[in-house]
């Protein structure tokens, strides 16, 4: 790990960094659920689809597939077509996932709302791969 790397870490997990993680967590859920819609229209989705769509070919079909973070749901609908064995997203923001529930409508994914960084609601080994987008 590089000091510049170990430096940022030790930020993030310092007692003023940890105050400042609640306060992003608060402010990515304001986000989605003020321009959830929005978000999916911009730049930058575009530009993401692109890039999972690059990797997703190295997916093998029948995976098990959870997307951290998954927010609207994009990046499931991708990893969708992969015919996963499981198709899994979680994100802290409700709406997020309410949108994502709607645009995954066709398909039988186990979406959730919770903060995967404090505990995911599977059990330990549920999935093949894992998704950060």
């Amino acid at each position: 790990m590089s000091i510049m790397a170990k430096r940022i870490m030790q930020r993030l997990f310092s007692i003023p960094g940890l105050r400042w993680r609640g306060r992003i967590k608060q402010f990515e859920r304001d986000v989605y659920d003020n321009w959830g819609d929005a978000i999916d229209r911009s730049v930058w989705a575009s530009w993401c689809d692109r890039w999972v769509e690059s990797f997703a070919k190295e997916i093998p079909e029948g995976s098990a597939i959870l997307d951290i973070g998954c927010g609207t749901g994009r990046a499931l609908l991708i990893l969708g077509k992969r015919r996963p064995a499981l198709l899994a997203g979680i994100d802290i923001a409700p709406k997020a996932i309410d949108i994502a529930r709607d645009r995954l409508s066709g398909y039988t994914a186990d979406l959730r709302v919770g903060d995967a960084e404090t505990a995911l609601p599977w059990p330990d080994e549920t999935f093949d791969v894992a998704t950060m987008t």
